[in-house]
C-alpha cells in the first residue's frame, strides 16, 4: 500500500515532466494528505495499472488535484474504486479541484470499483478531450460538489461541478449498480454525452438548477442506426431526481432508448424534464412518465419519434414555458 503520507506546500508523492506510471500496487492509495496532489505529470501522460484502490486521500492546497496529467491519462483494474477522496466536510478550505484531470488529453478509467462519496469543487474526471469510464463494479453514489453544501456556496467554477466534464465527449457506462445520491450541477457535461448500461437505477441526484446530462456541440456517432450526441440507454428507473434529465443544445441529437423502469417522480421544474435542440429518438421505454414536475416533460427542438413506450403519463405537473407536456418544432 501507499498510505498515510503528508505532502506540505507543493509536495506530491511522485511527480514527472513527460511520462508517469504506476503499476501492481498490491494495496490501497490511502489516508494521504497530498499538497497539491498525489501524482502529477506536468506535460505528458499518466498510466496507472493494477492498483487496489484510490481512498481517503485529502490535500493541503486550497486547489489541488489528486492525478493531473498534462496530456492524457489511463487508470487501468482499480478493484476498490476511488472512494471518499476530497477535502474537510462542509468548508472550502483545502478542496479537491479535481479528483482526477487530463490536462490536453484524454481521460480513460475501465474496470474501477465504487465511485463513491468523493468531494471536489470542478469534476471527479475532467479531460481536455474525451472523458470515458467504463466497467464500474458497485455504484457511482454519493459524490459532491463541495461547494454546494459549504456555508459560503454556492458553485463556484465557471461550468459549475460535474462528474465527469470534458470539451469533446463524457461517458459512464456498463455500471453494474446505481447512479445514487450525487450531489453537483452535471453528472455528465460535454460536446457529446453518453450514459449507457447501467444495471441499477439514475435516482435521488440533486443538480444546482441544471440537468443530470449536458451535451453542447453537435457530434455524430452511430448507435443503433441513429446518429446521437446525446444517448441515454440500458438503465434502470429514472426516478426521484431533484433535477432535470437532459440538455442538449446546438442541434445536437438525441437517443433515449431501453430505460426498464421508466421517468418517475423527478422534480425539474422551473427547468425542461428533458429538452433538446435537435432531433429525438424515444425507444423501449417500460415504466412511463410519472409524478414529475417541469417546465415541459419532453421537448425536441426538431423532430421527436416514440416506439414501444409503456406504463403512460399520469401525475405529472407542468406549468411556465410552454406549458405542455410533449412538444416538438420538427
Amino acid at each position: 500500500a501507499i498510505e498515510r503520507n503528508v505532502g506540505g506546500g507543493q509536495g506530491v508523492l511522485a511527480y514527472a515532466e513527460e511520462w508517469l506510471e504506476v503499476l501492481d500496487v498490491d494495496g490501497a492509495v490511502q489516508h494521504n494528505a497530498g499538497g497539491e496532489g498525489l501524482l502529477r505529470c506536468e506535460y505528458g501522460d499518466v498510466l496507472v495499472r493494477n492498483v487496489t484502490a484510490f481512498a481517503h486521500n485529502t490535500h493541503n492546497a486550497l486547489r489541488a488535484t489528486m492525478v493531473w496529467a498534462g496530456g492524457s491519462a489511463v487508470f487501468e483494474s482499480v478493484p476498490g474504486g476511488f472512494v471518499g477522496n476530497g477535502g474537510e466536510q462542509d468548508s472550502l478550505r483545502r478542496q479537491l479541484e479535481h479528483v482526477v484531470r487530463a490536462h490536453t488529453g484524454s481521460l480513460t478509467m475501465r474496470e474501477v470499483g465504487p465511485i463513491a462519496e468523493n468531494r471536489f469543487v470542478a469534476a471527479f474526471g475532467s479531460a481536455g478531450t474525451a472523458c470515458t469510464v467504463e466497467r464500474v463494479t458497485g455504484d457511482v453514489r454519493d459524490n459532491e460538489c463541495a461547494a454546494a453544501t459549504a456555508p459560503v456556496g454556492p458553485f463556484n467554477h465557471e461550468l459549475g461541478c460535474s462528474l465527469l466534464e470534458a470539451n469533446v465527449s463524457a461517458v459512464l457506462r456498463r455500471v453494474s449498480g446505481s447512479v445514487l445520491r450525487n450531489r453537483f450541477s452535471h453528472l455528465l457535461l460535454g460536446g457529446s454525452v453518453e450514459l449507457r448500461d447501467v444495471a441499477g437505477d439514475v435516482a435521488e441526484n440533486v443538480c444546482d438548477g441544471h440537468p443530470l446530462l449536458s451535451a453542447h456541440l453537435q457530434h455524430t456517432s452511430l448507435s443503433g442506426g441513429v446518429r446521437a450526441g446525446l444517448e441515454l440507454s440500458g438503465v434502470g428507473a429514472v426516478r426521484d431526481n431533484q433535477c432535470g434529465v437532459y440538455s442538449a443544445l446546438n442541434q445536437t441529437e438525441v437517443l433515449v432508448e431501453h430505460v426498464r423502469g421508466g421517468f418517475l417522480r423527478n422534480a425539474a421544474h422551473p427547468k425542461p424534464l428533458m429538452r433538446s435542440d435537435g432531433a429525438t429518438v424515444m425507444r423501449d421505454v417500460a415504466g412511463g412518465l410519472r409524478d414529475n414536475s417541469a417546465s415541459t416533460l419532453l421537448s425536441s427542438g426538431g423532430s421527436l419519434t416514440i416506439e414501444r413506450f409503456s406504463g403512460g403519463l399520469g401525475g405529472n405537473r407542468v406549468g411556465g414555458g410552454l406549458w405542455c407536456a410533449v412538444h416538438a418544432d420538427g
